[in-house]
């Protein structure tokens, strides 16, 4: 229940939040609720939650929602990694800071943090495809209807199988 609350939410506040581009970084603010611990911590199940909402601010905000909606494009997750560092207790305020880190031809590559007072709580790295009734949908395609340039540059692609341990285990947040 407390994940469809915060989905509406989420959902809600969008439209009087400021406008992102997809390149930016999403920040939002939440609180570890007793249904979401074992015992004293946030659970698993409930850090992979939470990134979820990260993921769809991002396309609330960003427009992507609405192109998803008017060519029946489907976001899909491809692979999710999380290193976790610390953990939450119940009724701790935290952070999720989401950004896109990367991109190539099929696959959007996020990077969320996870903060409780600007110290790093965890990682995740979430690769994701937009999918159609005709197949994939290109990167480039998603990018240029919002706008964005969508040249591939070494800057923008990496090797997701062999760098993102290293993005995960960074100490770092965006």
């Amino acid at each position: 229940m407390v994940r469809w609350c915060r989905l509406v939410l989420v959902y809600a506040s969008a439209f009087f939040r400021k406008k992102i581009q997809l390149t930016d970084t999403s920040h939002l603010s939440f609180r570890v609720w007793p249904q979401e611990a074992d015992k004293r911590y946030m659970n698993n199940a409930s850090f992979w939650t939470i990134t979820e909402m990260g993921q769809m601010d991002l396309l609330f905000r960003s427009g992507l929602f609405k192109l998803c909606r008017r060519y029946h494009w489907s976001p899909l997750v491809g692979s999710q990694k999380m290193a976790y560092k610390k953990p939450l207790k119940r009724f701790e305020q935290f952070q999720l800071r989401s950004k896109l880190i990367c991109w190539d031809d099929q696959w959007l590559y996020l990077k969320q943090t996870f903060l409780k007072n600007d110290q790093l709580i965890a990682n995740s790295s979430i690769k994701i495809i937009f999918r159609s009734k005709d197949g994939h949908v290109p990167v480039p395609r998603i990018l240029t209807s919002l706008g964005i340039e969508a040249i591939l540059t070494h800057e923008t692609i990496i090797d997701y199988s062999e760098e993102i341990d290293k993005i995960l285990l960074e100490s770092e947040e965006i």
